[in-house]
């Protein structure tokens, strides 16, 4: 099936990438990206992250499967494509001794824009990241995170409708972190973008993102969900935390009770996944009987909780339908 749909950003089936001979690093690959959405693509280092933003921003191709952006071909038509794309890599260096100013100009005429049009989309840049002040500082000067924010702005310059980037918040101090999160934000609720971030730091994807998906081993383990729908659900769950290495032989109490999705023991105590109600009354019965309140903790379920439980293989859908 092609979709041949200029309205959608991304339209992936079947797709499948193997390195020479025979290193399969994406199987069975299914994505309908929507315009004006931002999705997570969570995964080990490994799981094939990279390779599939590669393959989205033509960088490279698929093996077997569809792949169309914007109804376009990659195979065919790469060029267009990266007009309409704007790629900002985990790694990544500019020339050290050219200034801010100099490589958003330098990449502003690579996309052969007009020059109206590049001084005009240059300023919104300028004034979407607050990098302003350090248009004249050499590129070998900034800090990490301000490398990354003339980064974005490199991805951003041509203004193209899709934006991917690949760990954005990977090795950024937390004030960084905060201020890209915060772009993020700004993006695509104030100009329209569609975003595609992969990502291990499961706070900044639950932060941004519209849907999410895990990648393991190359294969999506679920189509993408809904963060506010993930919400919606996590409220039926807690996770009760007890450190009580003495309390670990009851855990088998409860392996086979209904309303509880997942046991896990180690040497500091017990984990329990399970329904909140029940939860919470596991909760009374032993606050009483731990030392102090700091050793039995009941959280709300996070993204952090579900992409354990989904690599622990834990059917956290079935039991929440």
């Amino acid at each position: 099936m092609v979709v041949s749909d200029y309205s959608i950003p991304v339209f992936i089936e079947g797709l499948k990438k193997i390195y020479y001979p025979d290193k399969v690093v994406l199987s069975d690959i299914d994505l309908t990206v929507v315009e004006g959405e931002t999705i997570g693509i969570l995964g080990n280092n490994g799981a094939g992250k990279t390779t599939l933003l590669r393959i989205i921003s033509t960088l490279l191709l698929a093996s077997n499967g569809i792949i169309e952006i914007f109804g376009l071909n990659p195979s065919l038509d790469a060029f267009k494509i990266k007009q309409l794309i704007g790629y900002l890599p985990e790694r990544f260096s500019f020339y050290p001794y050219y200034t801010v100013a100099d490589i958003l100009n330098f990449f502003s005429m690579l996309h052969q824009q007009e020059r109206v049009d590049q001084e005009d989309l240059r300023e919104r840049v300028i004034r979407l990241l607050d990098i302003e002040p350090f248009l004249n500082v050499h590129i070998k000067s900034l800090s990490k995170g301000m490398l990354h924010k003339v980064g974005l702005g490199v991805a951003l310059i041509h203004n193209p409708p899709l934006l991917i980037l690949d760990e954005p918040t990977s090795g950024l101090d937390p004030l960084a972190r905060i201020q890209v999160r915060k772009f993020l934000l700004d993006l695509t609720d104030d100009f329209d973008k569609t975003v595609l971030i992969s990502s291990h730091i499961l706070e900044d994807v639950e932060a941004v993102c519209d849907r999410v998906f895990i990648l393991e081993a190359g294969k999506m383990l679920h189509q993408p969900l809904w963060i506010s729908e993930l919400k919606h659900k996590f409220a039926e769950l807690r996770r009760l935390e007890i450190k009580a290495p003495y309390l670990t032989e009851i855990a088998k109490d409860f392996i086979d009770v209904d309303e509880i999705l997942y046991v896990n023991t180690s040497a500091r105590g017990i984990e329990l996944y399970g329904k909140e109600r029940y939860v919470s009354n596991i909760y009374k019965q032993f606050k009483d009987s731990i030392n102090t309140d700091s050793n039995i903790i009941s959280h709300l379920i996070s993204l952090e909780d579900i992409y354990f439980l989904n690599h622990a293989k834990i059917e956290w859908m079935d039991f929440l339908s």
